[in-house]
Parts: C-alpha cells; sequence; structure tokens
C-alpha cells in the first residue's frame, strides 16, 4: 500500500511541478528579434555574370514559418575593385540582382568588395579573394560493382585529385550528379577539405544502388576556393544534415559586416565519365 501512495505522491508533484511551469511561461515576455539584411553572392572568372541573392532572415521565434525567403528587391547593390566600381542591377526574372562579367570582369588572385544599401540607411559590407589557379587535376580513378544478398547492385565510383598549388591557401568542395534516365537528377552531398588535409593524393569516393540496366553517368566536381565560400558551404551542409529535436544547434558561417550569408569566391572544375 505504501508502495501506491509513495507513487501518487510523485505523480501528484509532478502534476503541480508542470502546471507551475506553465502558468510561468505564459507571463513570460519575448523580446522581438530584428530580422537581418542576408546576402548570398558567390563570384569566378569562369562565370559569365555575378548574381547577388538578397533577402531578410527568419526570425527562430515569431508567430508564423515559412521555407521561402522575403527578397529584397529595392537596394542598391555595389561591387567594386581598387578604383573599378559598378552596379548589380534587380532582375525580375531571376529574382536577383546581376551584372555581366562582359562589363564588370572578376580576375583571378583580386580582391572584391561587395557593398548593399537600403533605402532606409541599413547596409552591409563584406569582401573575397579569388583563388590565383584553378584545379583541374580531378579524374575517375576506379568504378566497383556488387550484389547483394537482396539482387541489388551496388556501384561505388571514386576520383582521385591533388593539391594543384602549395603557394596559396587551397580549400576544397568535392561532389557529384547521377545521371540514370537522361538526365542529372540526384545531386550528392560533397567532400569539404582545407590545405592541412590535402595529401599528394586525394580521393573522393561515393555509392549508389542501382536497379536497372540503365546507362549511368557521374558529373564530378572540384571547387578550390576562399575561406568564405568553403566555411559558408560547410557549415550549412552541416546544418542540413543535424536532425532530431536534441540535436546540438549549428552555427552558420557569415562574412556579411551587418547582416548575414557570404560574399565568396571560386573555381569550378567538373568531369563527366559513364560508370557502366
Amino acid at each position: 500500500m505504501k508502495q501506491y501512495f509513495n507513487k501518487f505522491i510523485y505523480i501528484l508533484i509532478s502534476a503541480l511541478f508542470l502546471y507551475s511551469c506553465e502558468d510561468v511561461a505564459t507571463n513570460v515576455k519575448i523580446k522581438q528579434v530584428e530580422k537581418q539584411i542576408v546576402v548570398q553572392c558567390f563570384i569566378s572568372p569562369d562565370d559569365d555574370t555575378v548574381k547577388a541573392m538578397l533577402s531578410w532572415s527568419l526570425p527562430v521565434i515569431g508567430t508564423s514559418y515559412s521555407t521561402k525567403p522575403e527578397l529584397i528587391n529595392n537596394a542598391s547593390v555595389i561591387i567594386y575593385n581598387n578604383n573599378i566600381s559598378d552596379t548589380l542591377e534587380w532582375n525580375n526574372n531571376l529574382e536577383l540582382y546581376t551584372i555581366s562579367t562582359s562589363k564588370f570582369k572578376i580576375n583571378k588572385g583580386e580582391t572584391y568588395y561587395l557593398q548593399v544599401k537600403l533605402l532606409d540607411g541599413k547596409n552591409v559590407f563584406a569582401n573575397c579573394t579569388v583563388p590565383a589557379t584553378q584545379n583541374n587535376t580531378l579524374a575517375l580513378y576506379k568504378v566497383d560493382s556488387m550484389t547483394n544478398s537482396w539482387d541489388e547492385t551496388i556501384i561505388e565510383y571514386t576520383y582521385k585529385y591533388n593539391n594543384h598549388s602549395n603557394s596559396q591557401n587551397n580549400y576544397y568542395r568535392i561532389s557529384s550528379e547521377i545521371n540514370v534516365y537522361s538526365e542529372y537528377d540526384e545531386y550528392v552531398q560533397g567532400d569539404f577539405k582545407s590545405k592541412n588535409e590535402i595529401k599528394n593524393d586525394n580521393y573522393y569516393t561515393n555509392s549508389l544502388y542501382s536497379f536497372s540496366n540503365e546507362p549511368i553517368y557521374v558529373k564530378a566536381y572540384i571547387i578550390n576556393s576562399d575561406y568564405n565560400y568553403f566555411q559558408y558551404h560547410k557549415t550549412l551542409q552541416n546544418a542540413q544534415n543535424s536532425f532530431g529535436i536534441f540535436s546540438e544547434p549549428n552555427i552558420i558561417f557569415s562574412n556579411i559586416k551587418g547582416g548575414l550569408g557570404c560574399f565568396g569566391a571560386y573555381y569550378s572544375y567538373s568531369v563527366e565519365n559513364k560508370i557502366r
């Protein structure tokens, strides 16, 4: 009898505790979080257009949630290098700010600055330096296949690449796309390697399941970038891969002074191979 009485007291105390917590929580005044300007702009000597996306941040605390960003389409967006500057114009079709690289050229090894000004006086600023060289050492190394106990074919492909230049701080992002039915419809998340992690010979491996005899093509990419591009995409991928209500929060890198997001630079090189 005493055992049941103890359980009853425990349940009663727990209920009172939860009730008191609920009562306290309803009286808490939560400070409104001010929205911030978010900038996403990545430049490369290989691109024919410089593109910048501007939006407002989504505060964690609020009454509603939307996955669609609240775009900013009335800002002044200026890019400059040394004494040369130009303005990115709003493109209604792309919903981005753009400028052709035939008008404003992006050169390897040079530093560029981006300044965003809003009508209410708010402004943000960032800078980045374009890598001096492109890494074009990526090549298919081997393809292996096996059949498991469920008669599924598992194909594993490996690419090899080198650290192409020891004279600069190299940051790499290696990824691939898979083409099975005449279009690339599956993007494979990439590996991120900084200069301290790179060896003379480096390998990127991924596998896929095949349920038919269709030809399979893989397009692999190697991006060598500045630290800004590298760290932003690495932390963004880590945040996207975090699941569960007890996951630790992920801080996404930003180099935008006065706001959020990233202004970074990169070189991209890709190869396409038929692996079956």
